[in-house]
């Protein structure tokens, strides 16, 4: 394994020379394998066989057979076994990289070119069996099978690497569980559960492994944190501790609250010069005399903050000092939030104010600007990076506290130069990155490359396309970062989405629980598919449409982004009555029962499951709408960025995020709608076969209705009774009535709008309107016969 994490214990008693494994086809080994089926396999709760025995075959199997798979002749099984301490045999990977590239990732050979589509097959399904066991299992996985799953997990994500570099999901995160292993070790080491949560996203499984060996950040600090917000970080207000270094107390360094206004009134930074005198007032630079300079970026929680006035001790300045002579361009002056940014002076509280609210409109100009931006974080400042390869260092850094917190995101984000002080020197991120990526392990990786471009994602980003998908592409690395001023929030969006200072100071200046809102509104540019979120959206009417917060929760994310044909494809423009473009969809019908989960067809053969969804806390869960006597009548509509048609390419593999809206009025073509909720939209094959009896149901309503919305209303005579399939209608009482009578009994049932007095209303509400079925059960909107909204039609959405 990747360093050894753990021991993974060799099990088989084959005393072959070449290794447990027979060498023979790799899909039908469990049918050679006396006494076993594949139902024991994916069925361990079910089989005779114990879990010790179930370990034993699958190492065989899924491990030593795969290897000959992946490499035949060219690998020895018995290489991958090496002696443990004690003496116990073990399993090891430590062949495993060399053999990856030389056979695959190496100039290709025609013939290995020729297997790879076979290995692949071979892939997926020693994966899918590990998944399958997993679910089967459950928390019930002894530790030794629990180890061989696990590197089956290791192997097959390497495999697949070599074989496709591209893979987006590999085998181990297509099935859940398999980390489990990893996880409980970090939680038994005192690792932060919200930080366990985010590098087991983050990553993939072989840099987790190597990332589970680090210390912990702040080990003893996260008693009050849970799998999504950390509390070891949180400045509590009137609570700040700031901190000395290395002396047991000192003065300070003061800087004059005038002057900061002066330099920002001016348009300038104001920046701390390097050459200070024996007196306690700072002296300052201005980035009109001095164009060059460090920017500081450090979380406040280490104790270099000061909430109260700028100032700074001497013992933290000196050490600043000594920090910067080390980057490559010394005796600069520095920027510090803590000194250039202006404190509520009770003094000059309204200079203060907009001096503020100036340095925040400088935010990005601050950090583009910078020669450098230099990363101080204390769990850094205490290892030594020359004893780290390049991917360790990455691991030390992408795992810190620094990456924890919002307004340092942006810092990363912006800086050209980013360096990160480790305790023996200073590291260049992108240098460190660069020759990493050189390497030919780097494909083994994709969750670090994936960590580090999310950081510096203006490297890889077209000026055209930056400010529409900034909030996609910012959305997944700020799931696990916090800020202790929650208004915050949209200072720092408006600083990443390339806003103007002008439209920064708007958001600044404006009342703190309506920034998001001045964030919107001001936005440059913005794309329809920010309507395709899964969380909570903002309450303020014409704007219900927009996300809340993209902060602290790992159950926030977008739809993947869909890019459309053109720039003029996802365009959208903000008014007072809500966010106005074009999209397609599907039309249900009308609202007259509640809304939790569904079917869609739109023709024949072509049906959707859609569960509606809303976001409560922590984690997603059902969303369930029981409309009352005072709801408008308001007509429903599935929103989707792209045809439905188009987007489920592959039927009954994919599930995507859609929305539900509610029509309210239509204004010259345009469809004025309210948002109500995400949906998951799974489309369905075989629907006939996985429910025969809704499928009956939905055919018998929609052949009565049908014969109703035909007639001319003279009466039944001419309406055959189905005595065959009247019990779909559940009901013995309308059942009698509907033998009696026909149809009739059918639509006044349906159309009777309720009463207090016991009736049973099982299909009250079901309607055919223009020829279109809307069935209802118990109250609950049951299956929806819609129309295709063309991708042109516009839409004014709240």
């Amino acid at each position: 394994m990747p360093n050894r994490c753990f021991e993974i214990p060799f099990l088989s008693s084959s005393d072959s020379s070449d290794g447990p494994y027979d060498n023979q086809d790799f899909s039908t080994y469990i049918d050679r394998k006396a006494g076993w089926t594949v139902d024991d396999i994916v069925g361990p709760k079910q089989s005779s066989h114990s879990q010790t025995a179930l370990a034993d075959t699958i190492q065989t199997w899924l491990f030593f057979g795969l290897v000959h798979e992946a490499f035949g002749h060219h690998a020895r099984q018995r290489e991958f076994i090496d002696v443990g301490s004690s003496g116990q045999p073990l399993v090891t990977t430590a062949p495993l990289w060399r053999l990856c590239y030389d056979t695959f990732v190496s100039p290709v050979h025609p013939e290995q070119s020729s297997r790879s589509h076979e290995l692949e097959k071979s892939i997926a399904l020693a994966a899918e069996f590990v998944g399958r066991i997993h679910l089967d299992l459950q928390d019930d996985v002894d530790e030794q099978l629990e180890k061989v799953l696990y590197s089956i997990m290791i192997l097959c994500d390497a495999l697949q690497l070599s074989v496709n570099p591209s893979t987006t999901v590999l085998p181990s995160r297509q099935w859940p569980l398999s980390d489990v292993l990893l996880e409980n070790h970090m939680r038994s080491v005192g690792w932060c559960p919200s930080d366990i949560q985010k590098v087991t996203k983050m990553l993939d499984l072989h840099s987790l492994t190597l990332a589970s060996r680090l210390p912990p950040r702040d080990p003893g600090s996260h008693d009050r944190c849970d799998d999504v917000r950390c509390c070891a970080n949180d400045v509590v207000a009137g609570e700040y501790q700031r901190k000395h270094h290395s002396c047991d107390g000192c003065d300070e360094f003061v800087a004059d609250p005038a002057e900061i206004c002066d330099i920002l009134e001016d348009g300038h930074l104001p920046l701390i010069d390097p050459r200070q005198g024996n007196g306690s007032k700072l002296r300052l630079k201005s980035t009109g005399e001095v164009p060059n300079y460090i920017a500081i970026s450090h979380v406040w929680s280490d104790g270099l903050g000061n909430p109260h006035r700028n100032a700074i001790y001497r013992c933290q300045l000196r050490r600043l000092q000594e920090l910067a002579c080390c980057v490559p361009q010394p005796a600069l002056p520095l920027w510090l939030d803590t000194i250039s940014r202006p404190r509520d002076y009770e003094h000059m509280r309204e200079r203060a104010r907009k001096a503020y609210d100036q340095a925040i409109a400088f935010m990005r100009r601050t950090y583009r600007d910078a020669e450098t931006v230099l990363v101080l974080d204390h769990s850094l400042l205490g290892v030594d990076s020359k004893n780290l390869t390049h991917l360790g260092i990455l691991l030390r850094f992408i795992t810190c506290g620094w990456t924890r917190r919002l307004w340092t995101y942006q810092e990363g984000v912006l800086a050209r130069k980013l360096l990160v002080q480790f305790a023996d020197r200073v590291v260049d991120i992108d240098e460190v990155y660069s020759r990493w990526q050189d390497s030919s392990k780097a494909i083994f990786h994709p969750g670090v490359r994936g960590a580090y471009k999310e950081l510096r994602i203006l490297l890889d980003s077209g000026d055209d396309d930056y400010t529409e998908k900034i909030l996609h592409r910012v959305s997944r690395p700020l799931q696990f970062r916090k800020t202790s001023v929650s208004s915050d929030e949209a200072l720092c969006l408006s600083t990443l989405a390339n806003m103007s200072p002008a439209r920064v100071k708007r958001v600044s200046e404006s009342e703190k629980d309506k920034r998001m809102e001045t964030f919107y509104t001001n936005l440059p540019t913005i794309s329809k598919q920010i309507i395709f979120w899964h969380g909570d959206r903002l309450q303020q009417m014409g704007f219900r449409w927009a996300p809340a917060s993209f902060l602290n929760n790992s159950n926030l994310y977008f739809r993947d982004w869909d890019h459309g044909t053109s720039a003029e494809y996802n365009k959208a423009t903000l008014s007072r009555s809500g966010l106005s473009f074009d999209c397609p969809g599907i039309l249900l019908g009308k609202l007259n029962a509640g809304l939790q989960s569904f079917l869609v067809t739109t023709g024949s053969d072509v049906w959707y499951h859609v569960s509606c969804r809303q976001f409560d806390g922590q984690e997603g869960r059902p969303f369930r709408m029981v409309p009352d006597q005072s709801m408008p009548d308001v007509s429903l509509a599935l929103l989707n960025p792209t045809p439905f048609r188009e987007d489920f390419t592959t039927p009954g593999f994919e599930t995507r995020i859609s929305l539900i809206v509610a029509i309210v009025a239509e204004e010259d073509g345009t469809f004025i709608a309210q948002t109500l909720c995400p949906a998951f939209v799974f489309r369905k094959v075989g629907i006939e076969t996985e429910l025969p009896l809704v499928m009956k149901t939905y055919r018998f309503f929609r052949t009565i209705l049908q014969e109703q919305h035909t007639s001319d209303g003279n009466g039944d005579s001419d309406s055959q009774i189905d005595v065959e399939n009247a019990w779909v209608l559940e009901d013995k009482s309308l059942m009698g009535q509907y033998q009696a009578r026909g149809r009739a009994a059918v639509v006044e049932h349906v159309q009777s709008p309720g009463s207090d007095h016991g009736e049973n209303l099982l299909w009250a509400g079901t309607t055919m309107l223009n020829g279109r079925l809307c069935l209802v059960r118990e109250g609950m909107h049951n299956i929806f016969e819609g129309s295709e909204i063309p991708s042109r039609q516009r839409w004014c959405l709240d």
